[in-house]
């Protein structure tokens, strides 16, 4: 099986540049597949929250809910 490429604060689609820069910031090299990041914030900047390398926005939220 061939290995996949990482996704990284560059190739994850949907950030902005600026929340790629802070992400970069904080997890500098990061496979974001191994990386779930909820309620991060730099200063007053919020980072939006990533799961298996897929950004999940607040907006996401309604759609996303847990099964109960």
């Amino acid at each position: 099986m061939p290995e996949l490429e990482p996704i990284t604060w560059q190739n994850i689609p949907g950030l902005t540049d600026r929340e790629r820069e802070l992400g970069e910031m904080l997890f500098y090299g990061a496979d974001l597949r191994t990386l779930t990041l909820a309620s991060a914030t730099v200063g007053d900047e919020r980072i939006p929250d990533i799961r298996a390398g897929q950004v999940y926005r607040e907006t996401d939220s309604h759609t996303h809910g847990r099964a109960g």
